[in-house]
């Protein structure tokens, strides 16, 4: 029996070091799928052979897999799952899809999808992948202010290539699964609480930041909304509505959109820098969404300025996991 206990003992250790070796950054994001799957399998291995490693560990296996049923039959299959039907269509770039689901088409009014601005679901849709579901911010307000809940999916590899695949046709219908909200209101008092609210994206980070300067100027129409959006082409200003920009110009929010396509990258530091130094504001709320390297340099210069005495605030929305 000891020698059973010593060998479940080193299978659980050996699973734990591959779970965390598998975890290293740079394999997650190229294998991302496979990390998944791996660590599903090898987590269920090192929690089985934990259990009969040693008598004490029992009952934290047992909490532990009590939590996860709670989690997942309970709380995520029931509670904060919808099926509903979606329409994907291929935006200009050939590499970008925007997911839409209508509202209207909810049976009753309880049967409509709430969340708040900021917030992300976990999307499913069987006819892609019947097994997977990905987090993906909501770029589009909240009801009453919005009738569509959109998602702005860019291919990489696995779900989202399948998905532009899935779409040879433009604006088909497919049926989907949701499953949430989930998020925090981090990112809303950030703003709210500053006298002057910055929004940094990059790329497909819109998608997380553009509902925010909208949810800021219908809570305080005289606050100062500025947004930066940074994306390769110019064609990618696509991935939003067609009014989507101008409705925020409309409204007074200060929008500059940089195209770095054939030209250099414009320096964010110096970007912030000059927003907080310069500004006439005592304080200023950041929220940014995009590459590390992106969030990196904004955290470092509001670092620096924190050092310095300045009032600032910020809040990063990372890519992916």
């Amino acid at each position: 029996m000891r020698h059973f206990e010593f060998a479940a003992g080193l299978v659980a250790w050996s699973a734990f070091i591959f779970l965390a070796i598998t975890s290293i950054r740079e394999l997650r994001a190229l294998f991302y799928e496979l990390f998944l799957y791996i660590h599903i399998v090898f987590q269920a291995v090192a929690m089985g052979f934990l259990f009969f490693h040693h008598a004490s560990a029992q009952i934290y296996v047992g909490i532990a897999l009590g939590i996860w049923i709670i989690d997942r039959i309970v709380y995520r299959c029931y509670l904060k799952r919808f099926y509903t039907t979606c329409k994907i269509t291929v935006l200009p770039d050939g590499t970008t899809a925007r997911v839409t689901i209508d509202l209207r088409s909810a049976i009753s009014e309880k049967d409509i999808v709430q969340w708040k601005t900021g917030d992300h679901f976990f999307l499913t849709i069987p006819a892609v992948s019947s097994f997977q579901n990905h987090p993906f911010s909501v770029a589009s307000l909240p009801p009453p202010h919005s009738a569509t809940m959109d998602f702005i999916i860019r291919s990489q590899e696995g779900f989202s290539k399948r998905l532009l695949r899935a779409s040879d046709s433009d604006d088909i219908s497919l049926a989907a699964i949701i499953d949430g909200p989930y998020g925090s209101s981090h990112a809303v008092s950030c703003l709210e609480d500053s006298a002057t609210a910055v929004l940094i994206a990059g790329g497909s980070g819109i998608a997380a930041v553009y509902p925010l300067a909208r949810e800021m100027k219908l809570r305080e129409d005289t606050k100062r909304i500025i947004l930066v959006w940074i994306i390769h082409e110019g064609v990618q200003q696509e991935w939003l509505k067609p009014d989507d920009i101008q409705t925020l110009r409309d409204a007074n929010v200060e929008v500059t959109v940089y195209v770095t396509k054939g030209v250099a990258r414009p320096d964010l530091r110096d970007i912030v820098q000059d927003l907080v130094v310069d500004g006439d504001d005592d304080s200023v709320g950041i929220v940014v969404c995009g590459p590390d390297g992106m969030i990196r340099d904004v955290r470092n210069t509001v670092a620096r300025l924190l050092w310095k005495g300045y009032n600032v605030g910020l809040v990063s929305e990372k890519y992916g996991w």
